[in-house]
């Protein structure tokens, strides 16, 4: 499960709406596995058997996608984020 915090003193209800499973199972670039849509603060990753048969010392990583600051109960602002911050890595032992 991912969920939004709010980061840098900005106060609100913050909603994730997206993030992306990508894999390095290489050396070479990693490659998507799989997007998944967020309901509120919350995005569920179900992995199931994606990556049961990857090695150890394989990379994995969650990209956020699209997150939101509620302005309002009807409106909200769409989040810019640096890219060096949409990224979360791990490694599979």
């Amino acid at each position: 499960t991912v969920q939004a915090k709010a980061a840098r003193g900005e106060q609100g209800q913050y909603d994730l709406l997206s993030v992306s499973l990508l894999a390095q199972r290489s050396l070479g670039a990693p490659t998507k596995l799989a997007d998944f849509v967020g309901e509120g603060d919350t995005v569920r990753v179900a992995l199931g058997n994606t990556l049961r048969s990857d090695a150890p010392g394989t990379k994995i990583y969650v990209k956020l996608g699209r997150v939101q600051r509620k302005a309002s109960a009807a409106a909200a602002v769409n989040v810019a984020i640096p890219e060096r911050e949409q990224w979360i890595g791990l490694i599979i032992k």
